[in-house]
């Protein structure tokens, strides 16, 4: 059994107020949530509008998948929304 967890560091250029922060992040939380079935969520609370760490969570019998599958996220938010990943750490257990 891996679990695998992913934290992101992400600049969100476009925000411009904590609305701002607050609907890209919940729109980045629920996509992923429904697209990958992992948990999500915001991991250090930052009253910054333009930085946002996310820290996503997932379990599989095999390592490849829980690897791809954070793998998979990683890409995905990167290229459907538009933010700036500056910082990543992945750990399995």
């Amino acid at each position: 059994m891996t679990i695998g967890f992913l934290k992101l560091d992400i600049y969100l250029p476009g925000a411009s107020s904590m609305k701002d922060k607050r609907s890209v992040v919940n729109s980045i939380k629920s996509r992923v949530r429904n697209k990958y079935n992992v948990s999500i969520a915001e991991t250090e609370p930052n009253n910054y509008w333009g930085k946002v760490s996310l820290g996503i969570a997932t379990i599989n019998d095999s390592y490849s998948v829980v690897s791809n599958t954070l793998a998979d996220i990683e890409k995905f938010i990167e290229t459907n929304f538009s933010v700036v990943i500056m910082g990543r750490a992945v750990e399995y257990l």
